[in-house]
């Protein structure tokens, strides 16, 4: 079930916000895993950007 298609219909979908809730390896792990032809979108570096936001704002 961890692959990236599900995981951009799960989160497009959304109508107002998106909580993600389980371990962050877990999300990794999808976006990187697409069994299916590539898809135009930039939905991955979106949530490593946001990802990598959140880890500097706990150490700076």
């Amino acid at each position: 079930m961890l692959r990236r298609n599900l995981l951009y219909t799960a989160i497009s979908r959304a109508k107002v916000k998106v909580i993600l809730i389980g371990q962050k390896q877990a999300v990794f792990m999808a976006i990187h895993k697409s069994d299916v032809d590539k898809r135009n979108t930039i939905l991955s570096d979106r949530i490593v950007a946001y990802y990598a936001r959140e880890k500097q704002n706990l150490v700076g």
